[in-house]
């Protein structure tokens, strides 16, 4: 006996004169700053952990605290001169929720936290500006910010 035919899939056809699209890629490498904002916040809780509160970090723990403790000597666990907010969530929980970064960005601020408090916009929202010029003007006012943080901490005393 013959052997049957299997029947074939037909696809049906797009006329010639339809374009297909290309598919848009997505830019990698650039969305997630936020990420990089975390995992220095992140190490920074754990280097105050294992040097103000003198806890027990473990193996890591104890070897960078070994490092702290040879190159700044007593200094590492000094109360930090300027205390430098960086956007609306971290100045309110710092200063309280009246505290508006619009308002009163760039200028110390009095607290019990530090002998000069500053706050200022999040580098993030620079990126967010919705044009060139916008975007170099807040870069601009943010670096003076930070000028502005680096004056006090040249003029500051340490607290006793």
């Amino acid at each position: 006996m013959a052997q049957r035919k299997r029947p074939s899939r037909v696809r049906p056809k797009s006329p010639a004169r339809v374009r297909k699209k290309k598919r848009e890629r997505r830019q990698r490498g650039h969305q997630h700053h936020e990420l990089l904002g975390l995992g220095l916040l992140a190490a920074g809780l754990f280097l105050a952990f294992v040097t103000w509160l003198e806890g027990n970090g473990g193996i890591v723990g104890t070897t960078i605290a070994g490092w702290l403790d040879e190159l700044l000597g007593s200094a590492r666990i000094g109360v930090p001169l300027v205390l430098v907010a960086l956007g609306a969530t971290a100045a309110q929980a710092l200063l309280g929720r009246s505290f508006r970064v619009t308002l009163e960005r760039g200028v110390p601020v009095e607290s019990d936290l530090a002998p000069h408090v500053l706050a200022t916009v999040r580098p993030s929202s620079i990126l967010r500006a919705p044009d060139e010029a916008a975007r170099r003007d807040a870069y601009d006012a943010f670096v003076t910010d930070l000028r502005n943080a680096a004056r006090l901490v040249g003029a500051a005393e340490p607290r006793k």
